[in-house]
């Protein structure tokens, strides 16, 4: 009995989730400030196509020049970050982690891994294959 306690609490802290999709990023403008933002887990690959049913992770970061790889960013580095469920409900922020941007080719596309933990004690981690969408404005 004792070991069936230990088990239960740690299938809510231990779950891991691997988002599923397409993923891309841009530039996106904030308050006069231009941000990098990466979406993981979108339902197509179209720019404007919205998260899919396994949720979508939304990262923004600055850079202080042009985006060179290999780029380790630690949870704490990033303007902000969160994994959001497909449709409906609420947002999760991610507390701890790293995004590691290991290859880059400017105008086209990005790729590396993440391996994050979000608010809730759940974990979300996989590899990243960014396409890059044209900015819809400047900054």
């Amino acid at each position: 009995m004792r070991i069936l306690l230990y088990i239960v609490p740690c299938l809510a802290s231990c779950s891991i989730r691997h988002v599923e999709g397409f993923d891309r990023f841009t530039e996106v403008c904030v308050e006069g400030t231009s941000l990098t933002l990466i979406e993981l887990g979108s339902r197509d690959w179209d720019c404007a196509s919205p998260a899919a049913d396994g949720g979508q992770i939304s990262i923004r970061f600055a850079l202080s020049g042009p985006l060179n790889v290999p780029l380790r960013m630690s949870a704490s580095e990033l303007e902000s970050a969160s994994w959001c469920p497909g449709q409906d409900g609420d947002c999760l922020s991610i507390m701890t982690g790293e995004l590691e941007l290991t290859a880059y080719e400017e105008g086209i596309a990005t790729g590396g891994s993440y391996h994050f933990t979000l608010s809730d004690g759940t974990k979300v981690e996989g590899n990243i294959a960014a396409q890059y969408c044209e900015p819809t404005s400047g900054c």
